[in-house]
């Protein structure tokens, strides 16, 4: 892909630190540099800068004694350069870390530079939604884009304040159900309750009776509980590490627990890096897959793919979903047009990690 004109405006941390105090970069140290010394993303340094909530006092403290040993000085004539662009889009991205988001998040990209859209691409993490709003408003406010594409995340206790955005909004891989006008933004989306259903009448039709959930994803979960409920059944629920966390390790710790106290024929995932952290658990458990537990998962990300067995999975339709949400904007752009909401189904990914009682 050549230059897209991206803009990274956030980046993960746990990078090691190039710098040491007392180099003769020292005094050139950019946010980025500050980030990656302390092991933080650029909008937590930035939330850091503006006072915003959302950090602990401990990387707070981190951060401003970064700042002094590298006596960083912002530079707003430098963050503000992207913003000379005529065409320029935000995209806002809630956990760039998320595999499934990796594609969609390349897609985009490639989209907007064959259209010659100069893009700035932010990212904060899970659980951060509605502190995020205000930044992004700031954002706004000083780039003056020409639309934003929101990825992922969970907006419906921040809509109010999201609506003083001017530019025009898709969200993608996410929406908003709360606010009864939806006609100011547009969304690409998938049904989770109707595919959450949709995996439990799979796995009921196929035998399963002692099933255990692995993840949280309110509307996924509601669909799911909603079709074992026709048929008597109550899942067990597994804990997780903490909120919202999809990780390999949270599968793996969650699916652990869960066989050490109780039998199940399956475990239903609500990703696929739950999925593939549970099989790992199932495995050391001395447990066969899927001869003695059935694993699924949802998303359809390409490590599924080389797991042994290979994932049985519920995948999303990342091409699709990454080429409207493009088209949808550029619509709203340079055509005017009106917004719009599409709903989007996964298919089914049969692989070896899942078997018929």
């Amino acid at each position: 892909m050549k230059n897209s004109g991206c803009y990274i405006g956030s980046v993960p941390g746990n990078v090691p630190n190039p710098l040491e105090k007392g180099s003769h970069m020292e005094k050139n140290a950019t946010i980025y540099d500050i980030a990656r010394s302390v092991g933080v993303s650029k909008s937590t340094v930035s939330r850091v800068l503006n006072g915003h909530p959302g950090v602990s006092d401990e990387t707070k403290r981190n951060v401003q004694q970064a700042i002094k040993d590298f006596t960083y000085i912002p530079n707003n004539s430098a963050r503000s350069l992207p913003s000379l662009s005529t065409q320029t889009v935000v995209f806002m991205v809630c956990g760039i870390t998320n595999p499934f988001f990796s594609k969609i998040i390349s897609l985009i990209l490639e989209k907007m530079d064959h259209n010659n859209v100069d893009v700035t691409l932010h990212s904060y993490d899970p659980g951060f939604d509605s502190n995020i709003m205000d930044v992004l408003i700031s954002i706004c406010k000083e780039k003056r884009p020409k639309g934003v594409i929101l990825l992922g995340g969970s907006y419906e206790d921040c809509y109010i304040k999201m609506r003083n955005i001017t530019a025009p909004i898709v969200m993608a891989s996410t929406t908003i159900f709360e606010d009864p006008d939806r006609s100011w933004f547009s969304s690409v989306t998938i049904d989770d309750e109707a595919e959450g259903g949709k995996m439990a009448e799979y796995i009921y039709q196929n035998g399963h009776r002692k099933v255990a959930i692995i993840g949280e994803f309110y509307r996924r979960e509601k669909g799911i509980y909603r079709a074992f409920k026709k048929y008597g059944i109550t899942p067990t629920v597994g804990e997780l590490e903490y909120d919202r966390a999809y990780s390999f390790k949270t599968g793996y710790k969650s699916a652990k627990k869960l066989l050490s106290t109780g039998e199940y024929t399956c475990l239903l995932c609500l990703s696929d890096v739950l999925a593939i952290g549970a099989m790992k658990a199932v495995k050391e458990k001395g447990l066969r897959i899927p001869e003695d537990v059935s694993v699924v998962g949802f998303d359809g990300i390409e490590y599924g793919e080389y797991t042994n067995p290979v994932l049985t999975t519920f995948m999303q339709p990342a091409e699709k979903l990454a080429e409207k949400s493009v088209s949808i904007l550029l619509g709203l752009i340079n055509n005017g047009k009106s917004h719009n909401h599409y709903v989007l189904e996964s298919t089914l990914g049969e692989g070896g990690s899942f078997q018929a009682l």
